[in-house]
């Protein structure tokens, strides 16, 4: 469970030599190494923000979302406003 001040990126934890985020998996060489590092980073109330791997998956996340998005729908011509444009155009 994420809690206010982690990186939304962080997905597993559980392993006692690693833990895995979207961007990476990480193996590290003993339990000091991963606590500096997920204390540090992952789960600090403020670094997580400056983490190259949550800066990366920031940007891939923005041009994801940028190519998926639906252009504006075009009006469709139905009779009633066939009717309406005929209708105000001999005015």
């Amino acid at each position: 469970m994420a809690f206010a001040g982690m990186c939304p990126y962080l997905k597993n934890t559980k392993k006692s030599d690693g833990a895995v985020c979207e961007c990476a998996t990480f193996r590290f060489p003993d339990k000091q190494a991963r606590r500096d590092v997920l204390y540090g980073y992952c789960g600090h109330p403020d670094a997580w923000r400056g983490c190259m791997f949550k800066v990366v998956m920031d940007s891939y996340y923005e041009r994801k979302f940028a190519s998926e998005a639906v252009p504006p729908a075009k009006e469709k011509k139905t009779r009633v406003n066939k009717l309406a444009s005929d209708c105000c155009a001999k005015s």
